[in-house]
């Protein structure tokens, strides 16, 4: 990552800004706030994301809501020192039923790889 620990941390915790790691022409945005935010992800449908838990500079958790999908939860720990780079471990962890997986599995790790590469290229993070 381009960045410290303490500003992917500021970044991730105003949801905003979680926005700006999803390319435009893959979700439709409808709300949008600090704490939570809903948008549309084709084929998934409506993803509502709203933040769970911090922890200053090493995690964010954010609770999502999508199909009939339960616990659905994106965390990102967060490791690095204060003048280190900071290195980001995101996970997915879901509770579903055998088909939903089977629907759901790979646009999730889509979507996932997309906000892995997004991170990884992204030069934006202290300007929150």
């Amino acid at each position: 990552m381009t960045c410290t620990p303490r500003e992917v941390f500021e970044f991730a915790s105003d949801i905003r800004n979680f926005t700006n790691l999803l390319p435009e022409n893959t979700i439709t945005v409808s709300e949008l706030t600090g704490e939570s935010c809903c948008f549309n992800v084709v084929p998934l449908g409506n993803i509502k994301v709203q933040l769970s838990r911090r922890v200053p500079y090493s995690e964010v958790v954010y609770n999502a809501e999508l199909l009939n999908i339960q616990d659905l939860s994106l965390d990102l720990r967060i490791n690095g020192g204060e003048a280190e780079k900071a290195k980001v471990v995101i996970s997915v962890n879901a509770l579903m039923n055998p088909f939903m997986k089977m629907m759901a599995e790979k646009h999730i790790i889509r979507l996932l790889e997309t906000l892995i590469s997004e991170m990884e290229n992204f030069r934006g993070w202290n300007k929150s």
